[in-house]
């Protein structure tokens, strides 16, 4: 803003700002002649007028040049997060490509030429390998679907199962099978389910897999004691049994402080900034999130036993495909021992961070059963076991890109994921 003061001074001074409010005074000597008065006083509002001129042109180069530095800095700080952004991308995907690799690799490494013997499995037991993935793949599709019509959405089949053979890829592609979750949601969401409706489903997916495991891991160990004690540690009763009591102890601990570790997880929510200025929006997504998990344990008896038989379904067949290679091998050991090695081995191989166990499984694997099998059998059937849990599910998977990317449901997807 500009101040114009006209004073009556022994000589017209330059233009000056005020310190405080930032005003720019101009001060002009005006004779005390009448009859010049008038052209004098014409003579400076006209050096006024090209002072104002003045000022307004500096003020706009100098907001000119501010934009400028600010539109300059923002592309800098955009271009450097695109950069970082795409640094993580080609780490995660060059992470991704040597695990896979290891886990694919890893019978052929390991034990050396086993390709001899692999000539010798009948076609048959590859078909039925086969058979046994998709299968389960239909039957986590199965899943999902009665899930998300539960929840009021209709997808298509085909599109579930193709999600499900994406999310299965992503699975073990991914440190720790975490880009699974994301893929999930994201691509739920592209068939028109709300961020809860599609978090719900993914999360309700992992409850049934946990209730799963929960009762068959058990039942499993009681049928197959005999052999877990040869496989594990020589050791006393009474240290497993102090084990026991310990990770007791730890449950009995967490379920009795349940409300002071939420009272922390809501202190901890509300000092991050980008989570309190979205603390409305997180309110109202559990309260949706509450509504949609009371709405799916309050479903119809029949659709509860239709999700329990589909989970007991996907996992059965996946883990039973161990088992059927080692029957063909003529290697017949317990149903419930080879599924409780699997379940250690494999969840301890996810938790190494590296994508699809990067061979870690099948190493684990054949030192637990190196008391029972041979190596050259061992090796065989790891690499029959890693054909129906391994090689086809990344065959179906690239085969589930395909169909989502012609049904245009690969568009955006990756704001989708990244937003969620």
């Amino acid at each position: 803003s500009i101040a114009v003061s006209t004073r009556v001074t022994e000589r017209t001074q330059p233009p000056h700002v005020m310190p405080c409010t930032g005003k720019v005074i101009v001060s002009i000597a005006i004779p005390f002649n009448r009859t010049s008065a008038r052209s004098s006083i014409m003579t400076h509002s006209s050096r006024i007028c090209a002072t104002k001129k003045t000022i307004l042109r500096l003020e706009d180069t100098n907001i000119a040049t501010q934009n400028k530095a600010a539109v300059c800095n923002a592309n800098t700080t955009r271009r450097r997060s695109i950069e970082s952004a795409m640094g993580m991308r080609r780490a995660a995907f060059a992470l991704s490509a040597v695990g896979v690799g290891l886990a694919v690799g890893a019978p052929f490494m390991l034990f050396g030429n086993v390709l001899a013997s692999l000539q010798n499995v009948a076609s048959h037991v590859i078909a039925i390998l086969a058979a046994i993935a998709v299968t389960s793949a239909i039957a986590k599709t199965g899943k999902l679907q009665i899930l998300l019509r539960s929840l009021g959405q209709r997808p298509g089949f085909v599109r579930t199962f193709a999600i499900t053979l994406v999310t299965d890829f992503a699975f073990l592609c991914s440190p720790a099978g975490a880009a699974g979750y994301v893929a999930n949601i994201a691509l739920l969401q592209r068939t028109g389910a709300s961020w809860s409706v599609a978090t719900t489903v993914v999360g309700a997916d992992q409850a049934l897999d946990l209730v799963f495991f929960a009762i068959a891991v058990p039942i499993a160990t009681f049928f197959a004691l005999g052999p877990l004690t040869q496989a594990l540690p020589k050791t006393s009763h009474f240290n497993y049994a102090i084990v026991l009591l310990i990770g007791a102890a730890c449950i009995g601990v967490l379920w009795f402080n349940r409300q002071r570790i939420l009272t922390v997880l809501r202190a901890f929510i509300r000092a991050i900034p980008w989570l309190r200025t979205r603390q409305g929006r997180l309110k109202q997504f559990g309260k949706d999130m509450r509504v949609q998990i009371a709405a799916l344990l309050n479903g119809h008896p029949k659709w509860n036993f239709a999700l329990l038989l589909c989970t007991a379904l996907q996992w059965l067949l996946r883990y039973g495909a161990l088992w059927y290679a080692l029957v063909e091998l003529h290697r017949r050991l317990p149903f419930g021992f080879v599924l409780v090695m699997q379940a250690m081995v494999l969840h301890l191989a996810q938790w190494t961070g590296v994508p699809a166990g990067g061979g870690s499984a099948d190493l684990g694997l054949a030192a637990m059963f190196s008391p029972w099998i041979t190596q050259s059998t061992i090796a065989t059937a790891l690499i029959l076991w890693r054909f129906a849990t391994l090689y086809v599910p990344l065959i179906l998977g690239g085969l589930g890109f395909v169909v989502l990317a012609r049904i245009g449901m690969l568009s955006n997807t990756a704001e989708k994921s990244e937003a969620a």
